[in-house]
């Protein structure tokens, strides 16, 4: 059963197993460390995994600045869902593949270690290299193809505005909200008095 993280009102995050708040970084660590997580509107129940990992990724990218390409974000935002479900697709597709030969590795050895076969055992070791190199080359191709469809879309000049458009509004919206958290000021720029 997945980890409860609960939103509230106030857009405080509380872990119900730990019984404490969280923050988004302890998310972060969370999801890294392979806690499978639920976020949820504590008044709604609305589900909101995904745009507690989005704002995550946000994060990082105003940390980092690099994480995803400027190209890469054009096209996600181009595609909208679509590119996102393309890419997972391909990357589920490629995880499957790898525990299926993983899997098929195992019962190989299995049955050469279990058949009692001296020169079997001595062909262990080179077995076993086997499936490590077809995973890398694996991951070489899925990396590949990810990178590549993703820098085929996101050089279409309609999301290159549209993102441009976006940064335009996002730079806007955090001026009025700098200029909402100032203190009122008196005509002499002394604070008022509530």
């Amino acid at each position: 059963m997945a980890r409860l993280i609960k939103r509230y009102g106030n857009r405080k995050l509380y872990d119900t197993k730990a019984s404490a708040y969280i923050t988004l970084d302890g998310i972060k660590d969370l999801v890294r460390r392979g806690e499978d997580l639920r976020v949820t509107d504590n008044d709604t129940g609305e589900d909101l995994t995904a745009v507690t990992f989005a704002q995550i990724i946000f994060e990082e990218e105003k940390r980092k600045s690099g994480l995803l390409s400027l190209s890469a974000l054009r096209w996600i935002i181009h595609q909208g869902g679509e590119a996102v479900h393309e890419i997972m697709g391909r990357v589920e597709r490629g995880r499957e593949a790898l525990d299926s030969a993983r899997e098929s590795v195992e019962k190989g050895v299995q049955q050469l270690v279990g058949g009692g076969d001296k020169g079997g055992r001595s062909l262990i070791g080179g077995f076993l290299e086997q499936p490590q190199k077809q995973l890398d080359h694996l991951q070489k191709r899925i990396d590949t193809q990810v990178r590549e469809s993703v820098d085929r879309i996101a050089s279409h000049p309609a999301i290159q505005r549209e993102i441009t458009r976006l940064e335009r509004s996002v730079k806007r919206l955090e001026q009025q909200l700098a200029r909402l958290k100032r203190p009122a000021r008196t005509r002499r720029g002394k604070p008022k008095s509530s």
